[in-house]
């Protein structure tokens, strides 16, 4: 019968095991260093998108769901201020509409929440909105075009009777009246009729889902249009991109280096009509926050009067304890295209994660316009300034394409004063990057090969 080993005894074949599993581990990691395990360095280079031997810590990747959870929180900062009365007020006002709202959404097969979102961001929930003034442009709850409502839609729509009408409206102070007279409104110009208006959002959608088979890009094409969109996309698959791309893929795949066609013409459209799905989204958000947690979001509303757009976005708990310490000014700042004011280096001073998003900023701006430098009026904490001067139009729209990638990841607040721009960062650009000087070594590095 065998005998039992003694506690010595085990304990000394246990060392024994543990030291060969060592030496086995220890020879696997030879092995994999002298037969090209060893990975290359490579170069950092912002908006290249992943090339070859290259890295983009804000590239495009397949995390579809949370590259647009993180652009609707980036871009929320217009909704919330620019809700007339508050964003409190403006969701009450849409949530009148919701009846309407599924109605609309059942007949044409889409997401009721989206639609609600589009009457909350293109009319604050009021019937009678006319943008500019002007009764050819944008109005009604869902802000429809006269060209788009007649020749588009199937509304019936009277400039002339409308405009008309719209003027004694104004002059108009007796309530029984003023009630005629916007019913004969809504009959001459059924974009004031708010169950037509809403319902033809709803065509308008369905229509635009039918052509590009996705509902992000029909919400995305109502405030950018078919035709541009459609420019986009041709652009976006010449260059190598997705044949039937989602928004999102889009959005995140197209930059100044990395397919700049399509880009350029994304960027160029002009009144924030690539960040539109973004801003609907974020009003999806707010309305749900009024019916599920309305405490919450007027405790957010509250911090936009009192803090700004950072404070509520990136720090709704309230700013951390900025970083007194003064630091040495980094050696790095001007290889990447920064110059900092004595000021600045006098008081510099930032937390980790600020600190790389200063050097992902100049390396980016320098690699996307070849020009140099940015001046940094301070660096302190999580808030970077700098002045508003720039080299040329090119590194201004460069430094402009950093903000908003930046923002759209939902890693930064910014705005513009008189002479500088002020930059707050929020914790996630610490998880998001690597150390300032390893981003700034690995600007300067040739493409691996």
């Amino acid at each position: 019968m065998p005998r039992q080993p003694t506690t010595q005894q085990a304990r000394r074949r246990r060392i024994a095991a543990l030291a060969v599993l060592a030496a086995i581990v220890a020879a696997v990691a030879v092995v994999l260093l002298a037969g090209g395990g060893k990975q290359t360095p490579k170069q950092l280079v912002p908006g290249g998108g992943d090339a070859a031997g290259t890295y983009d810590p804000l590239a495009y990747d397949d995390r579809e769901q949370e590259l647009e959870r993180r652009a609707a929180a980036g871009f929320s900062d217009v909704v919330y201020e620019k809700s007339p009365g508050g964003v409190v007020a403006t969701a009450r006002r849409t949530a009148r509409w919701r009846p309407l709202v599924e109605r609309a959404a059942r007949a044409n097969g889409i997401d009721p929440n989206t639609l609600e979102a589009i009457v909350f961001l293109e009319s604050a929930g009021r019937p009678d909105v006319v943008a500019g003034g002007d009764l050819q442009g944008a109005v009604g709850l869902t802000q429809i075009l006269a060209s788009t409502a007649t020749a588009l839609l199937g509304l019936h729509v009277d400039l002339a009777r409308s405009r008309t009408l719209t003027n004694r409206i104004a002059a108009t102070t007796n309530p029984k009246k003023l009630h005629r007279l916007e019913r004969a409104r809504r009959r001459a110009d059924q974009r004031f009729d708010p169950a037509l208006s809403i319902a033809a959002a709803g065509r308008y959608l369905k229509q635009a889902k039918a052509k590009f088979g996705r509902e992000d890009l029909a919400v995305a094409t109502y405030h950018m249009g078919m035709g541009n969109l459609e420019s986009v996309l041709t652009r976006y698959r010449s260059q190598g991109g997705e044949q039937h791309p989602s928004y999102t893929r889009l959005y995140f795949d197209s930059t100044p280096l990395h397919r700049p066609r399509a880009y350029e013409l994304l960027s160029s459209l002009g009144d924030d009509s690539s960040t539109y799905l973004w801003r609907v989204r974020a009003a999806q958000q707010i309305m749900r926050l009024s019916r599920d947690d309305p405490k919450q979001l007027a405790r957010l509303a509250g911090l936009d009067d009192t803090g700004g757009a950072g404070a509520r976005r990136l720090y709704p708990a309230g700013p951390p304890q900025t970083n007194t310490k003064t630091q040495k000014p980094p050696s790095w700042a001007p290889a990447l295209g920064l110059r900092l004011t004595e000021q600045a280096k006098a008081d510099y001073a930032p937390d980790p994660g600020t600190a790389a998003v200063l050097a992902y900023i100049g390396a980016g701006t320098r690699r996307i316009s070849g020009q140099a430098p940015l001046i940094v009026t301070s660096a302190h904490g999580i808030r970077i300034e700098l002045a508003r001067r720039y080299r040329s139009g090119k590194q201004a729209l460069a430094f402009q394409y950093m903000l908003d990638r930046l923002q759209a990841w939902d890693l930064i607040a910014w705005g513009r004063g008189g002479n500088t721009l002020a930059i707050v960062v929020g914790p996630e650009a610490a998880k998001v990057f690597p150390p300032a000087s390893r981003l700034a070594r690995d600007a300067e590095r040739p493409p691996a090969s």
